[in-house]
């Protein structure tokens, strides 16, 4: 059941992810990640 659960969050994380291709959050990530750098 754990896995099953896992996997459907993952499911569900790649299909936001995915809908929300179009933003520019991945970037907003990548430079949070080097100013912490």
């Amino acid at each position: 059941m754990t896995t099953i659960n896992l996997s459907q969050q993952e499911r569900e994380l790649v299909e936001f992810v995915w809908n929300n291709r179009n933003t520019p959050w991945f970037f907003h990530c990548s430079v949070s990640n080097v100013s912490r750098k």
